[in-house]
């Protein structure tokens, strides 16, 4: 049996309250939860390995939150590294009641305050993609969130959404 059995049987997916304390930060804070798309280097190094996603198209996500949810492409430590860790993300709005958007990876964008000289879009991110994070970031409080299903944007399964948090 893995460790999240049993919060996928009662969520129908992945589920819970962010609980969100800013203390002494600057920004507000958050919290994340991610996918390895390409697995790891090996049972013993937990390095993603990154994958050409091109061909996927994008994502699709079926998914209810009291808060806005980025989706952050992850393109290996290096990388995020070398562009700030100004990962091109796609934004979910928040959804009570559940939402299912396809996102094309043309939709993914590195933020705005992002003023570095290594600029890359999604279409270019989705080539060397080691993962996809989920980034719940608000003022201080508690949000649900159920993540129900993520797939490919070109033929993806994700489907209509319900809360369940």
């Amino acid at each position: 049996m893995d460790a999240m059995d049993p919060v996928i049987d009662y969520c129908n997916g992945l589920c819970g309250t962010a609980a969100l304390s800013k203390g002494s930060l600057t920004y507000n804070p958050f919290v994340g939860v991610g996918f390895n798309l390409g697995g790891e280097t090996s049972a013993t190094d937990f390095t993603p390995i990154a994958v050409d996603a091109s061909s996927m198209g994008g994502v699709c996500v079926s998914y209810a939150s009291e808060a806005a949810i980025a989706l952050e492409m992850d393109l290996g430590d290096a990388v995020n590294s070398a562009i700030a860790y100004a990962n091109p993300y796609a934004a979910l709005p928040k959804s009570t009641t559940g939402l299912t958007k396809f996102i094309p990876w043309s939709d993914f964008k590195q933020p705005t305050w992002y003023k570095g000289s290594t600029k890359i879009n999604g279409e270019q991110a989705s080539k060397m993609l080691s993962a996809l994070r989920f980034r719940l970031q608000a003022v201080p409080g508690s949000y649900a969130f159920n993540i129900q299903a993520i797939g490919p944007y070109n033929g993806g399964t994700c489907g209509n959404a319900t809360s369940n948090n």
